[in-house]
């Protein structure tokens, strides 16, 4: 991302303005602690690389949750 904001300031701007949308992070910097310190505003965590199937039947699942 641009300038000085990173994922988790857009993820907690997000939240921030009552958007009730499905949040998916995919990012290079995942293990266990980072996956359960998430908001309940996200829905997912996968770690690059992840697999264009993997990525599709995971946003699937999400919006059937939603």
């Amino acid at each position: 991302m641009p300038g000085q904001a990173d994922g988790k300031d857009l993820l907690y701007l997000l939240r921030d303005r009552g958007d009730d949308i499905p949040i998916v992070i995919v990012s290079g910097w995942v293990d266990d602690d980072a996956t359960r310190e998430q908001p309940d505003c996200v829905h997912a965590v996968l770690k690059k690389p992840v697999a264009v199937e993997t990525l599709l039947s995971t946003v699937r699942q999400v919006l059937e949750q939603a």
